[in-house]
């Protein structure tokens, strides 16, 4: 559930929805309530805090990983994917009371 809402919502920086084919600022918080609401099993904050965590595992996992140079970590931290998850997490904890 964490990454379809990561992904369908999307709960991603301001740029995602863009690169998603927004044309328009989505109303996260209308369509987080909406998935949850149609799948019936996790509340928002239940969701949010999967995302959160999802995230900051794939952050630690892309630093560690990068660091030792494994494949396809390392490309990933050298394309700057773990700011990007800084990003992410970010945009989380400051829109996070808004999309609740």
């Amino acid at each position: 559930m964490a990454y379809l809402a990561s992904n369908a919502v999307p709960l991603r920086d301001e740029n995602r929805p863009a690169l998603a084919g927004f044309t328009m600022r989505p109303d996260f918080r209308r369509r987080l309530r909406v998935l949850c609401d149609a799948y019936g099993l996790f509340s928002p904050v239940e969701v949010i805090d999967a995302v959160f965590e999802v995230v900051q595992r794939q952050l630690e996992r892309t630093l560690d990983l990068g660091a030792q140079s494994i494949e396809l970590w390392a490309t990933f931290l050298a394309h700057g994917q773990g700011a990007g998850f800084r990003t992410e997490l970010a945009w989380l904890q400051a829109n996070q009371d808004a999309l609740l």
